[in-house]
């Protein structure tokens, strides 16, 4: 007697997914990337993560999985793409995304080509409703509360200064206004493909800066102190010498940050 053949389990993620609607499977797409990348029954969102010109690509699953887990991987990608180091020092925070129509360029590159929606006639995209109205369909603000939001299963838990009392949400109506395409964007190879997604935008965190102000400041003015109790009274002139240089460097360096938008 034959044994009977064997077969792969996809292994399977989050909530039960509402009916109608197909689970997430890890593992378990059917993706040629050397053809057409088509996915069985997926559908992806594309962020992309400007790093000093290089729009870096994330290609996230999108099916079967309600707002909160969503927006949760969407932040996990995002910080993954623009490195955990970047994102925990810079002055530069994630302060939304737009919708953007991207062109790759060559492999692993890709380009802004203006903001918008895919047509409401390609059937490659899923989005509601059709055409998108209000534009964008869901604004930098959602995007912003959203990524700095709390999940944690929607227990009472403590914050830092607070408590919280957010209660998980297993609605969909955001990720539903978000194209969606039906198979991914092969990052090998020179051919070039428009595709839609969302870009990551940043601003300058007022408070980061003047925390990183403070810290620059620290030495100059411990020198000042020691400098006039120790066998110096009087001399105003030398004791402020390294904070005169550190206000410059300061002055020098927000203009950096401002003027290169290096982040």
């Amino acid at each position: 007697m034959q044994a009977p053949p064997l077969t792969a389990q996809a292994t399977y993620t989050g909530a039960s997914p509402a009916a109608g609607k197909p689970p997430v499977a890890l593992g378990s797409s059917n993706t040629n990337l050397n053809s057409g990348a088509t996915l069985n029954d997926s559908r992806l969102v594309f962020l992309t993560v400007n790093i000093n010109d290089n729009h870096r690509l994330a290609q996230i699953k999108a099916n079967g999985v309600h707002d909160d887990n969503f927006f949760h991987t969407l932040k996990h990608e995002y910080i993954a793409k623009r490195g955990y180091m970047r994102s925990l020092f810079s002055i530069w925070r994630y302060s939304g995304c737009d919708f953007v129509k991207f062109e790759k360029i060559e492999e692993r590159e890709h380009v802004p080509r203006g903001e918008g929606m895919p047509e409401i006639t390609n059937s490659e995209y899923e989005y509601n409703p059709k055409p998108a109205d209000p534009m964008p369909p869901v604004s930098r603000h959602e995007f912003k509360r959203r990524f700095y939001g709390c999940y944690k299963g929607g227990k009472k838990h403590q914050h830092y200064f607070r408590g919280c009392r957010r209660q998980c949400r297993k609605k969909a109506d955001a990720l539903e206004r978000i194209p969606k395409r039906d198979r991914e964007v092969v990052e090998e190879g020179d051919e070039r493909e428009i595709f839609w997604g969302l870009l990551a935008v940043e601003e300058i965190q007022a408070l980061r800066v003047i925390i990183y102000n403070v810290l620059l400041l620290v030495g100059p003015i411990v020198f000042w102190i020691l400098w006039l109790k120790m066998g110096h009274p009087g001399d105003l002139q030398n004791a402020s010498v390294p904070i005169m240089i550190a206000l410059s460097s300061l002055a020098v360096l927000s203009s950096f940050w401002v003027l290169l938008r290096n982040r």
